[in-house]
């Protein structure tokens, strides 16, 4: 796997929660609430087909909420997306202006996937894709 790239090491570092890059690593049960951030480069696109591929770079990251509830997961989706878009607005991170894709790409649901914890509980999740502009 490749290293985790800055801008998803700066969008971990905001979100103020534990975060791993692509797949949860070490461990199938981390301490809840944690964030998986996507790999930008597998997603690399031109998403506005009015700014030329030599003035910036667009990609889109998709970050997921990963919590024990149904209930802490929207609100820890709640509190990643204020921080993400302060004010409804462009964040900017690491080069990046990082901006909500509004709608959802996966509304909350239990990880059917995951095996049961100790205590017989799967956890819940839901993912919200960014929008990443680089000025170059």
């Amino acid at each position: 796997m490749r290293a985790e790239p800055p801008i998803v090491t700066a969008i971990g570092a905001t979100t103020e929660l534990p975060h791993y890059f692509v797949e949860v690593e070490g461990t199938n049960y981390p301490p809840y609430p944690y964030v998986l951030i996507s790999d930008p480069e597998s997603y690399a696109r031109e998403l506005d087909p009015d700014i030329p591929r030599t003035e910036s770079y667009e990609s889109v990251v998709f970050v997921t909420i990963v919590d024990g509830t149904a209930g802490n997961v929207a609100h820890s989706r709640e509190q990643v997306r204020a921080l993400l878009n302060p004010g409804g607005l462009a964040a900017t991170l690491a080069g990046y202006r990082v901006k909500r894709i509004s709608g959802e790409v996966r509304g909350i649901q239990m990880d059917k996937d995951t095996p049961k914890d100790a205590y017989g509980f799967r956890p819940y999740f839901a993912v919200d894709a960014y929008r990443l502009v680089k000025e170059v």
